[in-house]
Formats: C-alpha cells, sequence, structure tokens
C-alpha cells in the first residue's frame, strides 16, 4: 500500500513536470492573448442649430423650421410658448420618425402646417439631439 502511494506520487510530480515543461515550451508562462483588435473610433461632436423662415411672425401665419445636425441623431423639438406652455413639436403624430441623418432638414415635412396661434409674444424653439 505504501509502494502505490509512492508511485501514485511519483506519477504525479512526472506528470507536473511535463505539463510546465510544455507551456515553457509554447512560451505562454504568464501571458495574456488579446482577445482581438477593437477599433476604437475618435469621438465627434454633435452640434445642432435651429432656425425659422422669419424672425417674427402674426398669428395666423404658417412658419418652416429648419435644423441642421452634425451627425445622424435622434432630435426632438419643443416650443415654449409665451405663457410657459410647452410643446412638443417633432416627432409629431405627422412626422413620426425622428431619426435623421447628418445635414440640413426643414418642417413640417408632409402635409401638415404650423400655424401661429394665441397668445402673442415671444416664443423659443428648443433643439435636443441624442445619438
Amino acid at each position: 500500500m505504501k509502494n502505490h502511494a509512492t508511485r501514485i506520487g511519483i506519477l504525479l510530480v512526472i506528470g507536473l513536470i511535463a505539463a510546465s515543461g510544455l507551456a515553457i515550451a509554447d512560451g505562454n508562462i504568464g501571458s495574456v492573448a488579446p482577445l482581438g483588435v477593437i477599433p476604437q473610433p475618435t469621438p465627434q461632436p454633435l452640434t445642432v442649430n435651429i432656425w425659422t423662415d422669419k424672425s417674427s411672425y402674426m398669428v395666423g401665419e404658417t412658419l418652416t423650421i429648419f435644423f441642421s445636425v452634425s451627425q445622424a441623431a435622434f432630435i426632438y423639438i419643443y416650443d415654449i410658448q409665451p405663457d410657459g406652455i410647452v410643446r412638443l413639436i417633432f416627432p409629431n403624430a405627422h412626422s413620426r420618425g425622428n431619426f435623421v441623418s447628418a445635414g440640413s432638414h426643414s418642417l413640417p415635412d408632409g402635409l401638415y402646417k404650423f400655424t401661429v396661434t394665441p397668445p402673442p409674444g415671444t416664443e423659443h424653439l428648443q433643439i435636443f439631439a441624442s445619438l
């Protein structure tokens, strides 16, 4: 029984030496192989601009909104009315697709109009873009 345990111990030691010799011959002791090359594009700033076809309007007039975006992005445009009410005007029921390509765009882009309504005063357009 003692001889049998000694033989098993010797076989284990020989097996460990052989396994470590293979690792040394392979040259991978303590080294980690890379998983692959992962490209990291240089981040580009996202810029947006918004403007209208005129600087002022009378109640009842229609207006066109223009905007430009430097990259393809999701766009949200809000109208802040003189009385403080904020309305989402893009996307809307007529223009649901708010992912736009880089470049200049105009609204309305379909069979609808933006018409100036009371109360009179200064309104603000706010545009948000998200990648």
